[in-house]
């Protein structure tokens, strides 16, 4: 079957936009950051040559996801002006390279029609030679912009975060100033966003903080300095109990921030020694985890119920307190995000297993099983049609009945890519994955004939 190809020709492609309308996917994993899409209609099976609506090729190498408004997406890129070494799959020691490259990159926004692929724009944000160095794994465009409807917010390493409008023109830029990360691993936590403001956790080996930033001029509200160091989870906005709050992730704490002044709400201890998923909720509690994969005794999952204040970690052998409703010490996994769908959580961990507990008691649905075939993941899972999709780094996506047994319903077939790591984004009746060249367009029944 045909697959129809969009390619950059003199850097941008301009074509027509068409009519799309359905639930927006502002920022990583869509509204309120849970990973779940509404729709019916969005497909259950893909493949090479299968419901493929649309497929074109993005320059340079990023690893944020795609977002999504009415009918455009954009995601970041960075361009470099040479060949770069090529990562390959699953978790392994020896990947950090911690000389900077001595590459040019162009870092870009590009927005797409999301019923085609079109390009619509294709902005410069900055360019030049990176200051520090990255995992072999990482990229310099792993954070996934944010979008309040009225402007498209992107953070780059050495660019700092940039505000710009819908249709690609740049409103502001904030220099964030550029630091050490751990073992020279990179950066990787996405901005957020509300109506009025930008918040940004920036977690290093030098001088971390959170902060706020006006949506219209870019200008600095609050900036809070984090005992923490290097930290690659992206913030979450709560809104429970009567407010809203940000909760963060990180290895010394977790804490909660007042969005209007920094503040600081309630703190939590005990998590793993490297943090990088983010925190989810549900209209019962706020689950915070982390589980770094060499930590044997510490991989936890908090629920902490709203309305938490001040210190609130459990004491030692404790799994519950006033503020925590339940706790799993082993539960948390390394990079995916857990999910939740229903009343159940479900964790995709790195290397292949699959775990599910109660939303309202913490009880362990099933043990950690692993799935079929051997498969390493980075991309988070997402949700609808009483389904779990896991997109693994090799491409094969693992469909899983959202119930209390693990089932896998069936494995999709890997596309035309090398590797798999951004976290896949929907579109009204579309799934949008993206891989190491290419961002593929996903519809049922979708036919390349115009």
């Amino acid at each position: 079957m045909q697959q129809w190809t969009h390619r950059f020709v003199g850097g941008l492609l301009l074509l027509a936009l068409a009519p799309l309308r359905g639930e927006n996917w502002p920022q990583f994993r869509g509204t309120h950051a849970a990973g779940v899409a509404p729709s019916e209609k969005l497909p259950i099976e893909w493949g090479p040559d299968k419901n493929i609506a649309w497929k074109i090729e993005i320059p340079g190498a990023g690893w944020s996801s795609p977002i999504v408004w009415q009918d455009r997406i954009f995601l970041t890129t960075a361009i470099a002006d040479q060949p770069e070494e090529a990562p390959k799959t699953g978790l392994y020691f020896g990947g950090e390279r911690k000389d900077p490259p001595k590459i040019h990159y162009d870092y870009r926004v590009i927005c797409l029609n999301a019923r085609d692929g079109a390009i619509l724009w294709n902005q410069s944000v900055g360019s030049g030679l990176p200051s520090r160095g990255k995992h072999i794994k990482n990229t310099y465009a792993s954070e996934t912009p944010v979008t309040n409807g009225r402007q498209v917010f992107a953070y780059f390493p050495f660019v700092g975060l940039v505000g710009l409008d819908m249709e690609g023109n740049i409103l502001w830029k904030q220099d964030l100033g550029v630091y050490p990360t751990k073992a020279e691993w990179g950066t990787g936590s996405s901005p957020i966003a509300d109506a009025s403001q930008v918040y940004f956790q920036c977690d290093n080996e030098d001088k971390s903080f959170i902060a706020a930033y006006d949506a219209e001029s870019g200008a600095e509200h609050w900036k809070i300095p984090r005992e923490e160091r290097t930290n690659w989870s992206t913030p979450f906005l709560w809104q429970a109990g009567g407010r809203t709050e940000i909760v963060t992730s990180g290895k010394n704490k977790a804490r909660s921030y007042d969005p209007a002044t920094g503040n600081l709400i309630w703190e939590l201890g005990g998590m793993s020694s490297i943090v990088v998923t983010t925190p989810v909720a549900n209209a019962d509690f706020c689950f915070v985890s982390s589980g770094y994969v060499m930590d044997q005794k510490n991989r936890p999952i908090f629920a902490v119920r709203p309305g938490a204040k001040g210190d609130i970690s459990l004491e030692k052998e404790a799994t519950t307190n006033q503020s925590i409703a339940w706790s799993q010490r082993l539960g948390g996994a390394y990079m995916p995000t857990p999910i939740v769908y229903g009343e159940r959580l479900f964790v995709l961990y790195d290397k292949g297993f699959f775990g599910a507990f109660a939303t309202k008691t913490g009880e362990m649905l099933y043990k950690r099983e692993r799935l079929p075939q051997v498969a390493n993941f980075t991309a988070s899972p997402w949700a609808y049609r009483d389904r779990i999709f896991c997109l693994a780094e090799s491409g094969e996506t693992y469909v899983i009945e959202a119930s209390d047994k693990l089932n896998v319903l069936a494995i999709q077939p890997p596309l035309d890519e090398s590797l798999f790591m951004a976290t896949p984004a929907v579109a009204d009746d579309t799934l949008l994955i993206r891989g190491s060249h290419h961002l593929y367009g996903i519809r049922e029944g979708a036919s390349p004939s115009r």
